[in-house]
């Protein structure tokens, strides 16, 4: 789907592009008088948008008529165009293009830096039992959501506490679908046909592997975590039909997925790609403590038709083979790239009731290989 421009880039992770090192900072400088000339280096001008590749800054002040000191960890650094100062020395990004810094120290200011960081497309990671067909499986849980919802709370709580049980936080991944009211930042087109094609028409309501009809409506968190616990014992799945592997790059423009799935049983198949976002602060109607209003795994796009949301066609897959895909989705200022992750599913045309067979999350800037039993 189309979404466009790129998004409001990440101030605490320095990720914006502006001009000039002379903004004005002034009442937020370390403290000191003395007037010299600053100087800010660069241990590389060039890095990967890998999240990893860093550059690490050092801070130079030599006062009128002395020498030269390391006052690195004295003075601030500041993106140019960003009035926030940057963690510490170090910057990394998931995010191409180029940046500029200079530093600050009293009533001292550098000169600006240059860093470019050079977008790298990520690799599918290799098969680590290329024989192996024996795929741990997951269902998917979809909570039908908003920050209006006044009831809302109650199954976040409820989902949190199912989150914390070992014994069930690894049978499935969760999606939060934001569809109930429009000033939901969190509301957009993808969520609305989710709540469309797979919501009941209440709200909290919790969804499993594409079947609006197996959910657990709301209640007590109690009653909630026991109605779920349930619905994931009686759905208990044994040997998944396929497996998924995937790669998720990010330029500044676009987020690219590659994604590879391998059969267990032949069959047709299809894959879905939605892209998640965690982290996000919405103030929450009915919350009850503060981590309500801090938003996890929330839809932010569907690759594909919307019409489908069952993914795209893969064709026929032989059992031990696998198909390949890559797609993209357009970035939005709305989002935060570096809390993003694509969530990842494959469904079978043959099985009309529970179409999900499987699912992955691979974190943007990252990898998810098979995940065998």
């Amino acid at each position: 789907m189309k979404i466009t421009k790129f998004f409001a880039l990440i101030a605490a992770a320095g990720l914006a592009t502006a001009c000039g090192g002379d903004d004005d900072n002034s009442g937020d400088q370390p403290g000191t008088s003395e007037r010299g000339t600053l100087s800010l280096t660069a241990s590389t001008n060039k890095i990967l948008n890998n999240g990893t590749d860093e550059v690490v800054f050092t801070v130079m002040f030599t006062p009128e008529g002395s020498t030269a000191q390391d006052i690195t960890g004295k003075a601030k650094i500041y993106e140019s165009g960003n009035n926030t100062a940057i963690e510490g020395n170090k910057f990394s990004t998931h995010i191409d293009g180029t940046y500029k810094f200079y530093a600050a120290y009293g009533p001292n200011v550098s000169q600006v830096v240059e860093i470019v960081v050079e977008p790298v497309v990520i690799e599918l990671p290799a098969d680590p039992q290329p024989t192996n067909t024996q795929f741990a499986h997951r269902h998917l849980l979809i909570d039908h959501t908003g920050t209006e919802c006044p009831n809302c709370p109650t199954m976040m709580s409820s989902l949190e506490e199912l989150a914390a049980d070992s014994q069930y936080n690894t049978q499935y991944l969760l999606a939060c679908s934001h569809s109930y009211n429009r000033t939901d930042p969190m509301y957009n087109t993808a969520s609305v046909r989710i709540g469309q094609k797979l919501g009941n028409g209440y709200y909290p309501y919790v969804m499993m592997d594409l079947n609006k009809t197996l959910g657990v409506m709301n209640s007590a968190v109690a009653v909630n975590v026991q109605n779920l616990k349930k619905l994931l014992d009686d759905n208990k799945v044994e040997a998944a039909d396929a497996g998924i592997s995937a790669a998720v790059s990010a330029t500044s423009k676009k987020i690219i997925i590659k994604a590879e799935v391998k059969a267990a049983v032949t069959g047709n198949y299809r894959i879905g790609m939605w892209l998640l976002e965690d982290k996000i602060e919405a103030a929450q109607a009915g919350a009850r403590v503060p981590e309500h209003n801090i938003h996890y795994n929330a839809v932010r796009a569907v690759v594909g038709s919307l019409t489908d949301l069952n993914g795209e066609e893969l064709g026929s897959i032989e059992a031990g083979k696998s198909v390949q895909i890559e797609r993209t989705i357009d970035v939005s200022d709305d989002w935060k790239v570096a809390n993003c992750k694509v969530l990842l599913f494959v469904t079978s045309a043959a099985d009309t009731a529970t179409p999900l067979k499987n699912c992955a999350v691979c974190p943007v800037g990252g990898t998810v290989a098979y995940d065998y039993k």
